[in-house]
This record gives C-alpha cells, structure tokens and sequence, in this order.
C-alpha cells in the first residue's frame, strides 16, 4: 500500500512540474496557469563586424555582400530596400570580432532615428534612410523594403527605443 501512494504522490509532483514549461515559441507558465515575467524567447546569433568601424549595441546590421560567408555583417547602410539582419546586442563590438547579435524578441535600446517620423507605438520600424544602423518610423520607400519588427513605445526624439524584433 505504501509503494501505491508513493508512486501516485510521484507521479502527481511530476505531472504539476512538467506544467512550467516554454509553451511553444512564447512564454512559459506557472503551476496556476500564469505568465512568467520576463520569459518572452529571445533568438541570439553570432556574426563577425566586416565594417570598418566599431558597431555598438542597439544598431542594426545587415548582411556583408562582399564576404559571402553568412556571418559578416556591417553597419546597416543608409540604402532604401536594405534589409536587416539582426540588431547588435555587444556593447561594443570590434572590428573583425565575434559578437552576439538578436534576430527575434524584446530589446530595450535599439538606436532610433527621428528624422523620418516619430515612432508610434505598434508601427512597423524599418532601416533609417539617414542615419547608418538605426531604426525608422517613416513608411517604405520601396516595395521590397523589410519590416524588422515594431515598436513598443511612442519616441518623438533620437534616442534609443525598446521595440520587438522579428527578423
């Protein structure tokens, strides 16, 4: 009889601990069927600086046409139809280095660009026409041109800006 309950009691405790877990790609949840703070995914890669300048965080990157290798990125070009790679999460990342970059989720400082418009809070952000490697509010310039993801919060000044990436 011991043995029984043991089990039932095991069994119980396990069933209770596999309910905190990611669900799907979004938040994990708590026994009671909460959202844990804080827990939104996040997507990092490692890309190397080919720019001639030291890249720092919250600039957009995108892709080194002239490296070829899939992992070198330069400061994001101030070209219409650009398209962005990631968002540079090392403070400051060295030329020739290797550093963390964010492709998907919440990040707090990426670098914004006021001169096209003010950011508006669930716009779409784009790669600004005037300022290498920040982020625009203004709409796109050309058909192919691609989103990198949306802000969360109003910003009527350059400054850095918490939005969602979705690259």
């Amino acid at each position: 009889m011991k043995k029984i309950i043991t089990l039932i009691a095991l069994f119980a405790m396990t069933s209770a601990f596999a309910l905190i877990a990611p669900v799907g790609r979004s938040v994990n949840l708590t026994v009671a069927g909460g959202l844990v703070n804080g827990s939104l995914e996040q997507h990092f890669v490692n890309v190397k600086n080919s720019s001639a300048a030291v890249i720092v965080a919250g600039k957009v990157v995108s892709a080194d046409l002239t490296a070829q290798d899939g992992f070198s990125v330069i400061i994001a070009p101030i070209t219409l139809g650009t398209v962005p790679i990631c968002v540079m999460v090392t403070p400051s990342c060295a030329v020739g280095a290797l550093c963390k970059c964010q492709k998907y989720g919440i990040y707090s400082g990426a670098a914004f660009d006021v001169t096209g418009a003010s950011a508006v809070a669930g716009q779409r952000w784009y790669i600004s026409g005037t300022t290498a490697g920040s982020l625009s509010a203004r709409s796109p310039g050309l058909a192919t041109e691609q989103p990198g993801g949306f802000f969360y919060n109003a910003q009527a000044a350059s400054a850095a800006v918490k939005v969602f990436i979705n690259l």
